[in-house]
């Protein structure tokens, strides 16, 4: 996200030099969102194969992000603001390379596949079959 405003907020640049990639439990254990705990319950029950290719894509990810953002660290350094055109360029490069890692992440995380091309009756099934699935999981956790 920063890298996308960083054209048109270039104050956002400290910011995005100070960013460090973190790994998906760490960032949901130190969150303050509403049903952080649950994201942690979902990812250490989830199935050990497409856990392992989410963390794949994840480290992909990572591996990107850090790279962009020593581009770009190394360009402020360089030019500072004097380089709108080379700054957005380099944004535009990079985001546009994360941005197809997010929908694979996407597309692993609510389908299943990296590539994903589901009919309705298919995701109908495929959400039904998930909500039957949480229904039992709180229905086992309450047996207890």
């Amino acid at each position: 996200m920063l890298i996308d405003v960083l054209p048109s907020m270039p104050e956002a640049m400290e910011d995005l030099i100070a960013w460090k990639a973190s790994s998906y439990q760490d960032y949901f254990n130190n969150s303050k969102l509403d049903g952080h705990e649950l994201a942690v319950q979902a990812y250490e029950t989830m199935d050990p194969d497409l856990r392992k290719q989410f963390e794949d894509l994840v480290g992909q990810l990572d591996s990107s992000a850090t790279a962009a953002v020593a581009a770009l660290r190394i360009h402020n350094r360089r030019k500072g603001t004097s380089d709108p055109d080379g700054l957005k360029a380099l944004c535009e490069r990079n985001s546009s390379a994360l941005h197809e890692l997010l929908r694979m992440a996407r597309n692993l995380v609510d389908h299943g596949s990296t590539h994903f091309n589901e009919g309705s009756q298919a995701q109908a099934d495929r959400l039904m079959k998930i909500r039957g699935s949480i229904q039992q999981h709180f229905a086992n956790q309450k047996s207890f």
